[in-house]
């Protein structure tokens, strides 16, 4: 459908573009030749033939001459053959121009002509003994500005390089979208290999935690499996599209951190907040896990430590806040949390969220710090 308008679209701006090019001499000539031009049926005809030409010829250019010679052929034979047809099309047009809008024009060079010769009713000898003056000068030929022959040169030269200017500008148009649709393929391609990446590596810390709570006999095993299936169902079936609901985002990342926290001998050493409307608001999907990701395997949760993950949303923007302390055993924090996680982040946001963002990670001491602000729909 969009094809076809597009055709439809081109066609009828060909089209005002024709008609304006046949009018505007006409337009811009002395009304009594406007109305000549109409009245008289060899003008007409004139001007439907010569523009005809220029027509053809520049359609020629486009659809032929230049992607089969211009680009293939080489430079050299293209501009050969496109100055061989603007002399003949040049020299045709002149014909025409001459035998049907001018027929008693001026002769051609090689016509013979008897000399002229002036009936003496239409001169007069000047008072002062210079040259005769006509008396009736609507007789001859007015004075042009450039003759017929290099007017029809120049007009066709103009049809070649506008034609051939069309073809060049289309294909780099063409060129410029065949790459925007690679770019395109390429990215979702990446972002195939990133999701790819987050449901084993979620999966393969959640197991962790599950494991070491059937190892512990904890009472939350069971329920841990639950909203393990849950966050499942949802990584499996919701996360198909570009985007999903905000609300649903944030809802699959609470579920995940009560997952984690059902581990944790200390409770309160994390703290979760969102605050702000998620209602009508879009994000993509699992952009926000590596973060949390990230908190719980690094995260120091013994007793007295204090680890915060907090959510803003005001209209439009998304703020996350993550800041915790590293475990005791960490000896090179810098690399540790150089993991796939928030590398995918950093790739997930360069794609997605060009010049929308603003992801900001530092270590201080012994504690690791995030900040993300996000432009969101």
């Amino acid at each position: 459908m969009q094809v076809g308008k597009s055709l439809s679209t081109r066609i009828l701006l060909h089209s005002v573009v024709w008609v304006f090019f046949f009018l505007a001499p006409l337009l811009l000539s002395p009304p009594g030749d406007f109305a000549k031009a109409f009245l008289e049926s060899d003008n007409l005809l004139s001007l439907v033939l010569r523009n005809g030409l220029l027509i053809g010829l520049f359609y020629l250019n486009l659809f032929y001459l230049a992607p089969q010679l211009l680009f293939k052929k080489g430079v050299l034979l293209y501009a050969i053959v496109a100055i061989l047809l603007i002399v003949i099309v040049s020299l045709i047009n002149w014909q025409i121009h001459h035998h049907l809008s001018e027929p008693n024009g001026p002769p051609l060079p090689w016509e013979k002509m008897d000399p002229p010769t002036m009936p003496p009713m239409d001169r007069e000898m000047n008072p002062m003994g210079g040259p005769s003056r006509d008396m009736n000068p609507g007789r001859e030929r007015p004075m042009m500005f450039a003759s017929p022959l290099f007017s029809s040169y120049l007009l066709t030269t103009l049809v070649i390089i506008f034609s051939t200017s069309l073809f060049l500008w289309e294909d780099w148009n063409r060129t410029k979208e065949r790459a925007r649709e690679q770019e395109f393929e390429r990215q979702n391609a990446e972002l195939a290999a990133l999701k790819l990446q987050i449901s084993p590596h979620f999966l393969f810390n959640t197991l962790n935690n599950i494991r070491w709570l059937v190892r512990s006999k904890s009472d939350q095993a069971e329920d841990s499996l639950v909203k393990l299936s849950q966050l499942l169902r949802y990584i499996l079936y919701q996360t198909t599209s570009e985007k999903v609901e905000l609300s649903r985002e944030l809802e699959h990342l609470s579920g995940y951190i009560e997952l984690q926290k059902m581990r944790l001998a200390e409770a309160d050493t994390i703290d979760f907040e969102i605050n702000g409307i998620a209602e009508n608001k879009t994000i993509v999907p699992l952009l926000l896990l590596p973060i949390a990701e990230n908190l719980f395997k690094h995260a120091d949760f013994s007793a007295g430590q204090k680890n915060l993950l907090k959510i803003q949303i005001d209209d439009h923007r998304l703020v996350v806040v993550s800041e915790n302390k590293f475990l005791p055993k960490t000896e090179n924090p810098e690399k540790e949390n150089s993991g796939i996680g928030l590398q995918n982040l950093q790739k997930r946001l360069r794609i997605h969220y060009p010049d929308k963002h603003v992801l900001q990670i530092a270590t201080r001491n012994d504690r690791f710090y995030l900040h993300l602000e996000l432009l969101i729909n």
